[in-house]
C-alpha cells in the first residue's frame, strides 16, 4: 500500500505481483488475475517444499543442527529475541546450511525453457548441433547439483561447501535452485528470508529428530510436480526448555 501511495516502483518480486494485480483490475479479462494467484500459490508451494526438507535435512543431520541453534541463539539474544530481517541476515551458518538444502532438495528438480534464437551447442566430446529458435530446452537442475564434477561426496550433506571461501569455487551455472539469468525466479530473495526465518523459529524451540517412519535416503515422488518424498516426511518434533534470549 506503501508503494502505491507513495508511487515507489523497484524491481522485485513484490512490484511484480503489484502490477499484476493493478493490470488485473484495470482489464475485463481473468487472465492477469488468474496469473497473480498462480504466482503466489507457486511462491506457497516451492517455499513449503524446501522448508520441509530443511527440517528433514536438520534431523537427519543432528551436528549440523545443533550448529545451527546455537547461531540462531546467539544471534537472537544479540537482538533481544527478536527474529528479524536483520537478525536472519547475520545467520551465516544458517545461510550456509539452507544452500545446501536447496542443492540437495531443489523444489523444482528441472528448469524449462525455450530457445529464442538459434545457437550451436557443443558438447564435450567435441560434437555440436545447431538449436533453432523455439526449441524447447529442460535444464536437469536435480542431476546437475549431485554432478561429482562439481560436488564432492554430492550425497553428503555438507555446508561447507557454501562457505564464503569455497562457494567463489562454484560454477555459477550449475548451483541453480531459482534459475538464473533474466528468468531468474522473481521471489528468490523473499523465499529465503521466509524459509530461514521458518526453521530459526522451529530450530530455537524444537528439537528434531529421526523416527522409525523417517526415509533415509528418501525416495522421491514421481507423481509430484515439486520435489516431494514418497510416503512423505516424518519427523519428531520435541519442544525445548526456553533459554533466557
Amino acid at each position: 500500500m506503501q508503494r502505491e501511495q507513495k508511487n515507489v516502483n523497484r524491481a522485485d518480486y513484490l512490484q511484480y505481483l503489484i502490477n499484476l494485480k493493478n493490470k488485473a483490475a484495470e482489464s475485463s479479462a481473468t487472465d492477469n488475475g488468474h496469473d497473480f494467484a498462480s504466482q503466489k500459490n507457486n511462491g506457497f508451494e516451492t517455499s513449503s517444499t524446501a522448508l520441509s526438507f530443511s527440517l528433514y535435512a536438520l534431523a537427519t543431520n543432528p551436528d549440523i543442527q545443533e550448529k545451527v541453534r546455537e547461531e540462531v541463539e546467539s544471534v537472537l539474544k544479540k537482538h533481544g529475541g527478536e527474529l528479524t530481517f536483520d537478525s536472519i541476515q547475520e545467520m551465516t551458518y544458517l545461510d550456509m546450511v539452507f544452500s545446501e538444502v536447496l542443492r540437495m532438495y531443489p523444489p523444482a528438480m528441472f528448469l524449462p525453457r525455450q530457445c529464442t534464437k538459434p545457437f550451436k551447442l557443443e558438447t564435450p566430446s567435441g560434437a555440436s548441433f545447431e538449436v533453432e529458435a523455439g526449441t524447447p530446452v529442460v535444464i536437469p537442475l536435480y542431476a546437475l547439483h549431485y554432478d561429482p564434477q562439481h560436488f564432492h561426496d554430492p550425497l553428503i550433506f555438507d555446508p561447507e561447501r557454501f562457505s564464503e571461501e569455497n562457494k567463489k569455487n562454484l560454477h555459477k551455472y550449475v548451483y541453480l535452485p531459482f534459475g538464473n539469468g533474466p528468468r531468474i525466479c522473481l521471489g528468490s530473495r523473499f523465499a529465503m528470508m521466509q524459509v530461514k526465518a521458518g526453521i530459526a523459529a522451529i530450530i530455537s524451540n524444537f528439537e528434531l529428530s529421526r523416527t522409525k517412519r523417517t526415509p533415509v535416503p528418501f525416495i522421491p515422488d514421481p507423481n509430484h510436480f515439486l520435489l516431494a518424498a514418497k510416503g512423505g516426511l516424518w519427523l519428531q518434533m520435541k519442544k525445548l526448555k526456553r533459554k533466557d534470549i
